[in-house]
């Protein structure tokens, strides 16, 4: 009777057993495969959450801000290309944009210095990575720096929210390294932005490493979500 008992026990847990893989199952394949595809298609296509890194935005963003990126904003991209399904709208002057940069001259760096900066001191390991700032010049424009002013098309720019007028901004050059910009007027290409950082004695931006193609655009940031005392909209 015992050994009957004892019989009848192993049924029921192997039963049990193939209900949890059952649930496991389940719950992958009609909860977590969806969920995961879901926030996959908004990240990729809709909007993005970015920590900023650096003040090169003060006072516009403060480090360690959270603000939300809107991806569709100037069109839909296909993923992981510098291409565009369709543009709907170019980035605009005084937009505060996201973009791609990975060609920072001055940052070349040994691959030990690599790793003990991302151990250490928590720098990303790739030399991609993205950038923030405002868009000051577009295809088309006539872009001078002069007298710490900005210039379009022979007209000073100084009211927000295109540039903050309290910026003064220095003709880069520094020693012997080359920069982009040091004096003189130029005028961007075709699918070319120019872009400033609103801290411009602490900002690397065009002055420094040039202009930023369209295919590196990831979206406008619109909004600031984290601190609780700092949510509102980017101007």
């Amino acid at each position: 009777m015992k050994k009957q008992r004892e019989g009848n026990k192993k049924p029921e847990k192997k039963g049990e057993e193939e209900k949890k893989k059952s649930l496991f199952r389940v719950w992958i394949i009609e909860t977590f495969i969806p969920a995961a595809a879901v926030a996959l298609f908004v990240i990729t296509f809709i909007a993005q959450i970015y920590k900023i890194p650096s003040g090169s935005m003060i006072p516009t963003l403060k480090v360690g801000d959270r603000i939300l990126v809107v991806k569709f904003t100037y069109g839909i991209r296909v993923p992981f290309t510098g291409k565009w399904l369709f543009q709907h709208r170019r980035p605009k002057r005084g937009d505060v944009m996201v973009f791609l940069f990975d060609k920072d001259p001055w940052e070349k760096k040994t691959f030990i210095n690599r790793v003990t900066g991302f151990l250490f001191r928590k720098e990303p390991w790739s030399n991609r990575m993205n950038f923030i700032k405002r868009v000051i010049g577009t295809p088309g424009d006539r872009v001078e720096i002069k007298d710490g002013n900005v210039y379009i098309n022979g007209q000073l720019i100084d009211e927000p929210p295109a540039i903050p007028k309290d910026r003064f901004y220095y003709n880069v050059k520094e020693g012997s390294r080359e920069v982009f910009y040091t004096k003189g007027e130029i005028v961007i290409p075709k699918n070319n932005y120019f872009v400033l950082g609103d801290n411009s004695a602490n900002s690397r931006d065009s002055r420094y490493w040039g202009l930023v193609p369209i295919e590196k655009v990831k979206g406008k940031a619109v909004f600031i979500i984290w601190p609780p005392r700092r949510i509102g909209v980017i101007h």
